[in-house]
């Protein structure tokens, strides 16, 4: 349960930081996808 509350941590902040949230947002959908 913590390593996915500290990915899902790590994946928001790539959210922030990216100016394209679009496009984070589906790829982190898909690497939860993968991860699960």
């Amino acid at each position: 349960m913590s390593k996915f509350k500290l990915y899902f941590e790590i994946s928001f902040s790539s959210i922030k930081n990216v100016s394209t949230v679009g496009i984070s947002k589906e790829i982190s959908f898909i690497n939860f996808d993968t991860i699960l």
